[in-house]
């Protein structure tokens, strides 16, 4: 349905990290950034709901990450 509606539809986060790496979030992490949308016909919108689904990793090693486990 998206592809209807849309012409453009890009979410570009707000981070610290280098373009080289990949954005790490963790559970309860507050995110921002900016939504870019441009219709492909005139359309009154009263709210955008987005819905975020990934995965998650337990490394008990931390050596194994760049990161220290939370």
């Amino acid at each position: 349905m998206s592809d209807a509606v849309f012409s453009r539809f890009e979410i570009d986060f707000d981070s610290s990290k280098s373009a080289n790496s990949p954005l790490v979030f963790h559970g309860g992490e507050l995110l921002t950034g900016n939504l870019r949308i441009q219709l492909k016909h005139p359309l009154t919108i009263h709210a955008i709901k987005l819905q975020f689904k990934g995965r998650a990793c337990w490394l008990s090693d931390a050596s194994k990450s760049g990161e220290w486990p939370i």
